[in-house]
């Protein structure tokens, strides 16, 4: 392929591609502006002004989500471009195969797929961040909890007190800590307590063979038990981790790291997270699918019958898409086996539909 023909279908392959983004996320746009206006209607600060601001602000991630739907539309508008106006036709007498043709395509596919995981990615979680806090779900969090290489640190504030909780490991499932340090600080006093074990109940933290340190009189006393108050619980903690769609690409080993220190890590956020970092061969293997698909298609065809199945194809690949991430596995192969999936079966579609379409 010559390459100002190469460059032309990649450029308008781009322009379908930006063209389709476009629709799908003003329609999505609008379907998700109903959604919101229906669930925040009834809230005491429910204003429209708002809600149009929230809905902005959950565009980079809606995006996001409708990537593979973008990809199978641009490339059935593509295909019916190049037949409409005789292109494929030329094109295949030039010697050209279907595959050939797909080479730009591909290209073009992967461009926006690269931009979608270091441009994209990164912004959604800045606005969804943003998000989180206009909508409300931290706006009565009373606690903070951060993670290092080594220790786990939760900060909660209670009236005029900060309760500093730091911790060595941290089971989320029994709430449970391992060789802790609690630093209870107010301006009149500040106490500190070291323990070997701690575990969170209701709104009390129990500290077994615990020794306390009472600063300003420079005095220590042990107990078997100690109850401090606390004002958050586990479903707090869950709150402040669950969020893990909204993390930015190049954080998700640190992410992978905190879930092991609180023994919350499962195989739903590797997945997820691999699921984002694989993306652009996701969606070159659903364009090489829709590809095989829609260059047979002919001008007295119907169109609508030929987008509408391959529309149901892509769902089809998103059904086994959300299959394999049920599955339960514990080693990083099995990670990388079930993500590459759905590339290696689209591939091989793909192929049998090109020849189908090449024998012909």
């Amino acid at each position: 392929m010559g390459s100002k023909l190469f460059f032309y279908l990649f450029k308008k392959k781009l322009v379908y591609l930006f063209v389709s983004l476009l629709i799908l996320t003003v329609t999505v746009q609008i379907v998700d502006l109903i959604e919101l206006t229906r669930s925040n209607i009834g809230k005491e600060n429910f204003s429209f002004e708002r809600v149009i601001k929230m809905s902005l602000l959950k565009t980079p991630f809606l995006i996001n989500e409708i990537m593979p739907f973008i990809i199978i539309v641009s490339t059935s508008f593509f295909f019916k471009y190049l037949v409409d106006n005789n292109e494929l036709i030329s094109i295949r007498n030039l010697g050209l195969s279907i595959l050939n043709i797909f080479y730009p395509v591909g290209l073009a596919v992967l461009t926006l797929g690269i931009l979608s995981l270091i441009i994209l990615n990164p912004i959604s979680s800045v606005s969804m961040n943003y998000y989180q806090i206009l909508d409300g779900n931290n706006k009565n969090s009373k606690s903070t909890i951060n993670l290092d290489d080594n220790d786990i640190w939760i900060k909660n504030y209670i009236e005029d007190r900060i309760i500093y909780i730091n911790s060595k490991n941290m089971n989320i499932e029994n709430m449970s800590l391992d060789k802790v340090m609690v630093i209870d600080y107010n301006k009149k006093n500040s106490i500190v307590y070291f323990a070997e074990k701690a575990f969170i109940e209701k709104e009390f933290l129990k500290l077994q063979n615990v020794t306390e340190t009472n600063i300003n009189l420079n005095k220590n006393i042990t107990h078997n038990i100690k109850n401090i108050n606390i004002n958050f619980i586990q479903k707090d903690i869950l709150n402040s981790i669950k969020y893990y769609k909204y993390t930015p690409f190049y954080k998700f080993y640190n992410y992978i790291k905190s879930m092991k220190k609180l023994n919350y890590l499962n195989p739903e956020i590797i997945l997820y997270f691999l699921s984002e970092i694989f993306k652009p061969i996701l969606l070159i293997s659903i364009a090489f699918v829709v590809t095989g698909y829609v260059s047979k298609f002919n001008r007295n065809e119907s169109f609508f019958k030929t987008i509408f199945i391959a529309i149901i194809i892509g769902f089809i690949l998103f059904l086994i898409d959300r299959l394999i991430y049920s599955i339960d596995i514990n080693n990083i192969i099995s990670y990388c086996i079930v993500i590459l999936t759905i590339p290696i079966l689209s591939f091989v579609l793909g192929t049998i539909l090109i020849i189908n379409v090449e024998k012909s």
